[in-house]
């Protein structure tokens, strides 16, 4: 993706405005990364709170540690599958993992729009 974007921007921009579009959609991303952060951080505490491990969150939920630490990173979205496993683990709703990520997906749009 990044190489379709650098060959367009140097055939439409030239080089010095294409430079420019780069390091501010860059920028953009990285505010919006920052202004919406993942809702791994809540995992993050529920798993402090709860003195648990990743592999003890991973064992539960009936996946590796690989995908509960991708999700805990923000590399990996809350799928309705992991959300149904999350809810299951911590005695929550799966509602509850789906409608976080839905609120950090819009809000990571608007910063990425804007």
């Amino acid at each position: 993706m990044f190489e379709s974007l650098l060959i367009i921007g140097v055939l439409a921009l030239g080089c010095g405005l294409w430079l420019d579009w780069l390091i501010a959609w860059l920028r953009r991303r990285r505010e919006a990364e920052a202004a919406c952060p993942s809702p791994g951080i809540y995992i993050a505490a529920e798993l402090k709170a709860r003195d648990w491990t990743r592999a003890d969150l991973a064992r539960l939920m009936g996946c590796s540690v690989r995908t509960v630490s991708d999700i805990i990173n923000g590399e990996r979205d809350i799928t309705l599958e992991t959300a149904i496993g999350l809810a299951a683990a911590f005695g929550t709703s799966a509602e509850l993992w789906v409608n976080l990520q839905v609120s950090h997906d819009r809000r990571r749009c608007r910063v990425v729009a804007s």
